[in-house]
């Protein structure tokens, strides 16, 4: 199933999410948290751009984790995720990602960190630097 979540929605008051879930056939009433991943982007979705998330907000995530797992993908840095979720936000989700999936967590431990200029060297990154400030 991919869905909106609007049954979900109205039933927690919360803003619109992405619901992904394998098989596509399942009934969304048999979505739990050993088939359900919810991924919230932070800007614009837990938090207003660049504030802190409410604490109704997160207080309704908790809940939300009570039945599926959640999880985090943003573009930030860990250390600006933290000012908006919290100084504990690793420990409240199932999977942490930032700097678009430069570095991610799962049940608060990171099992994966990457950066562009490992993946890329140091060479292919100059160039692409470049190719960016001349346009």
């Amino acid at each position: 199933i991919i869905t909106r979540g609007t049954q979900l929605k109205r039933a927690l008051s919360f803003s619109p999410f992405l619901i992904l879930s394998f098989p596509y056939a399942m009934d969304i009433s048999q979505l739990n948290r050993d088939n359900t991943i919810i991924l919230f982007d932070v800007d614009g979705t837990l938090s207003k751009p660049r504030l802190s998330a409410s604490a109704e907000m997160l207080e309704t995530l908790t809940a939300l984790r009570n039945k599926y797992q959640i999880g985090v993908v943003g573009g930030s840095d860990i250390s600006k995720q933290m000012e908006q979720l919290g100084g504990d936000c690793l420990a409240r989700f199932d999977y942490f990602f930032s700097e678009n999936g430069l570095l991610a967590f799962r049940d608060g431990q990171q099992f994966h960190k990457e950066s562009f200029k490992s993946f890329l060297g140091e060479d292919r990154l100059k160039t692409f630097i470049n190719f960016c400030l001349h346009y």
